[in-house]
């Protein structure tokens, strides 16, 4: 193939031509060349170009397939409380859509005989709350091993003791798209257990982890 912006073909293969012309359309009609101009290859290719990205109505369903960049997947957060000898404390543990984990101990400065159990808990529930909402989650399930704080806050149970405590829970699930609580084994929560005791126990925070007063 020859490529050319001049009329070579057209010159070649005149029946009217003479002299060197005519002598070299003989030598060269041996090697059957074919002609085509640039514009004729530049249109081509322009047309290849817009073939290829042009979306076939597969690609298009194939697209629509996707998920949205946007679209949030569910947080989990695990919390404990713990009342020891030594103090009070809390823990929670936030699990990412990439499985990142990410622990906080939150120490409580408060008299012994003003903490049980139960106030513990929801210290550390309302601990990752505010954790959660300081960095932008939208969608959280929430688990937790005490089966009284977390009736109350799916409204299957009222106690007068606890209503501050459900109130501002209340106030902090206005900051999310999705928020559901469950009620866990004491196994499954093992790891905010244990975070809550190392803040009761006021032990040093290992790398990894946040602490909270």
């Amino acid at each position: 193939m020859v490529v050319t912006r001049f009329p070579l073909q057209r010159i070649l293969r005149n029946l009217e031509a003479t002299g060197r012309i005519v002598e070299w359309a003989l030598e060269l009609l041996s090697f059957a060349l074919k002609f085509e101009s640039t514009s004729t290859i530049q249109s081509r290719a322009l047309a290849e170009l817009i073939a290829e990205w042009t979306p076939t109505p597969d690609d298009e369903i194939q697209e629509s397939a996707l998920p949205d960049r946007e679209t949030e997947k569910d947080w989990i957060m695990y919390f404990d409380g713990a009342v020891l000898l030594q103090g009070v404390g809390a823990g929670v543990l936030l699990i990412a859509p990439t499985e990142e984990h990410l622990k906080y101990v939150v120490q409580m400065h408060f008299p012994l005989e003003e903490a049980t159990n139960d106030t513990t808990e929801y210290e550390g529930l309302l601990a990752g709350l505010r954790i959660a909402v300081e960095l932008g989650i939208k969608k959280l399930i929430i688990r937790g091993d005490s089966q009284l704080v977390v009736k109350q806050v799916n409204r299957g149970y009222q106690s007068l003791l606890m209503e501050a405590y459900v109130d501002e829970v209340t106030k902090l699930e206005e900051h999310f798209d999705s928020l559901q609580t469950e009620n866990v084994s004491r196994a499954e929560n093992s790891v905010a257990d244990q975070l809550s005791k190392c803040a009761a126990q006021k032990l040093p925070v290992e790398p990894g982890r946040s602490e909270g007063r």
